[in-house]
């Protein structure tokens, strides 16, 4: 328990940068990382990031003159901040199975889409066993049903006891980043382990979690903004956002955005947005 909590501290730390500007992230990584993690010890913990149900990019720092959305917006830092704290990380890059989940303490689930392998019977119930007998798993999520993640998501969330919801977490002035309502502040949180510490978090257009088990929260003024998703999923965009704008059936805030339960003797964070390990201002 206590490595698995390590680990969601760093997460929690690295979730926190979304406000940084590179060159501040520099500095404070250098610094202030440093500092931190002189008090966390990841020695002997085995954190697998999943690549085969998901796009990781964890081996792919992003770099001048890239733009590509994912790869910004990967958990590469992330995992970078991990092994620097001394967790051993790698990747699963086929089914998993008993055996290799027998290899592994926290397992990483990156936001999972339609273009990749879905989930077998047996690697469901290889992962539900592998968190009740006290392994630790944490899943990025995101706005609405985007890359039909929800789809993917549905069979072993309901195995796992956790809701899915089709919606982005949209908040009014002062609390937004941008222009737009889907870039939020968030500055509230339950007292819990995993964002202890934490004076805010910034979430670019992300979604919201199981409202049982809610650990981060908008803002009473907010709103769950529906997402659309056409007929056979037809069309030019596939983030099925809604317009954000608050209609009348739209339930509003306080909302979930980061979700924490146990489960068994193990442990699930679902964080709802993946830009939320990444450093952009």
């Amino acid at each position: 328990m206590v490595r698995f909590r390590n680990a969601l501290r760093i997460l929690g730390i690295i979730s926190a940068l979304l406000l940084l500007t590179p060159r501040t992230f520099d500095a404070w990584f250098t610094d202030g990382f440093c500092q931190e993690k002189a008090s966390l010890n990841g020695a002997g913990t085995r954190v697998r990031y999943d690549a085969y149900h998901a796009h990781t990019f964890v081996e792919s720092p992003p770099a001048p003159g890239i733009n590509q959305y994912h790869l910004l917006a990967g958990p590469s830092r992330a995992a970078r901040a991990l092994v620097q704290a001394g967790f051993d990380v790698s990747v699963q890059l086929e089914a998993w199975t008993e055996e290799s989940l027998s290899q592994v303490d926290l397992l990483v689930l990156n936001l999972v889409s339609a273009d990749r392998p879905a989930f077998r019977i047996s690697e469901i119930n290889a992962i539900t066993a592998f968190i009740k007998r006290g392994g630790g798993l944490i899943v990025l999520t995101d706005h609405t049903n985007c890359y039909f993640h929800n789809h993917v998501l549905e069979a072993p969330f309901a195995e796992l006891d956790l809701q899915l919801t089709s919606e982005s977490a949209c908040e009014r002035y002062p609390r937004k980043l941008s222009s737009g309502n889907g870039w939020t502040l968030i500055e509230k949180f339950t007292d819990h382990p995993t964002v202890n510490g934490l004076s805010h978090i910034g979430f670019q257009t992300g979604g919201t979690v199981d409202q049982r088990f809610g650990v981060a929260w908008t803002n009473p003024d907010s709103w769950g903004d529906q997402g659309r998703v056409p007929m056979y999923g037809e069309g030019t965009e596939i983030g099925f956002y809604g317009d954000f704008q608050q209609q009348p059936f739209e339930r509003s805030g306080p909302l979930p955005v980061v979700a924490a339960k146990e489960f068994g003797a193990g442990r699930i964070v679902v964080i709802g947005d993946q830009n939320a390990l990444d450093r952009k201002s």
